[in-house]
């Protein structure tokens, strides 16, 4: 099945509302523009990159570079164990993020809604820690690769 840009939103969008995380896309444009109002931790979505493949003559498939934040905040800057504590819980929503769409890419009763998912190959996952002291926001980035079906 051919996927697009708003099936990635689309199931994104569900995994954060599972979750019970405040989602924005768009990188961090969308997610500056709502500083005043945000409710931590969030999940945010930032745009893919791709690139095509072919295993053979017939198997031709579109190979997506994805990346997801898990952020938390903290209004004092100096309090090190808190921010050891959010390194913590991001990475484990993070974590409970990629076994959630490693499970929809083998659930093949749900194909339609998790079709995003079905290339994922959690060996692609990479995690950093991220930190913006400006505005008092921890958490993590993480990278994954997400492959389909193109014709």
């Amino acid at each position: 099945m051919r996927t697009k840009h708003s099936d990635y939103i689309a199931y994104f969008r569900q995994i954060s509302q599972d979750m019970g995380l405040s989602f924005y896309t768009y990188g961090l444009d969308e997610f500056l523009q709502h500083l005043d109002v945000l409710q931590y931790p969030c999940l945010l979505l930032q745009r893919y990159s791709y690139r095509f493949g072919q295993a053979d003559a017939d198997s031709k498939y579109k190979i997506r570079n994805a990346g997801f934040m898990v952020v938390d905040n903290l209004p004092q800057r100096d309090d090190y164990a808190a921010i050891d504590t959010i390194f913590d819980n991001t990475e484990d929503i993070a974590d409970d993020i990629l076994i959630r769409i490693n499970t929809d890419a083998n659930d093949y009763l749900n194909a339609p809604a998790n079709a995003i998912a079905r290339g994922f190959d959690i060996s692609t996952a990479q995690g950093i820690q991220i930190e913006n002291m400006a505005d008092s926001n921890y958490g993590v980035f993480i990278s994954i690769d997400f492959s389909s079906e193109f014709f």
